[in-house]
């Protein structure tokens, strides 16, 4: 470099620093994990943003994202309780997704179409958000020997919550028999 401007040379540094501190801190997309490949690697996903495909399942109590099928090939246990195979799901106060009506406006139609028909339609959608878990999951027993988790959502059924801030691949699933929750 010469030995030009020093002023300009301080700011160019500054600014290139803060431009690979960014690049390096978003999530790759192309490593998008599965609701079961999270719930396998909580002690290793915890606290980072990551990309997780799921199917979008909403009640009047809450939001999850969960496995197309509901199972995972490996079911999580925390002495003796088996955790619900999803991941409760928080929107952040300010999605960069907004940024973006048209897609928040296509979620909405194909939520609207699976929501008229959820015996044939279901959504399947990537998520990037920052994944909160305690670790490793937390249960709770009663004075009568109940074993009961502690984790996230209405019932604290799941074991991790994904603090979404946008989301991506969102696609109206038809299909037959879609699966029952347990």
């Amino acid at each position: 470099m010469s030995s030009g401007n020093p002023k300009a040379t301080v700011v160019l540094t500054i600014l290139g620093i803060a431009l690979a501190g960014c690049c390096l801190a978003q999530t790759d997309e192309s490593k998008t994990l599965s609701v079961c490949d999270v719930l396998a690697r909580l002690p290793d996903l915890k606290g980072k943003e990551i990309a997780v495909r799921g199917m979008w399942f909403d009640t009047d109590e809450s939001l999850w994202l969960v496995p197309q099928d509901l199972r995972c090939p490996r079911e999580l246990i925390t002495d003796g309780f088996i955790w619900n195979n999803s991941i409760h799901l928080v929107e952040a106060r300010a999605p960069l997704y907004r940024e973006n009506p048209n897609a928040q406006l296509e979620l909405n139609r194909k939520l609207s179409v699976a929501d008229a028909q959820p015996e044939r339609y279901f959504v399947m959608i990537t998520l990037i958000g920052t994944l909160e878990a305690r670790v490793p999951p937390l249960v709770v027993r009663s004075p009568d020997g109940v074993v009961t988790g502690y984790g996230f959502g209405h019932l604290n059924i799941s074991p991790a919550e994904l603090i979404y801030t946008r989301f991506t691949d969102v696609r109206l699933v038809e299909e037959k028999h879609p699966p029952k929750a347990r």
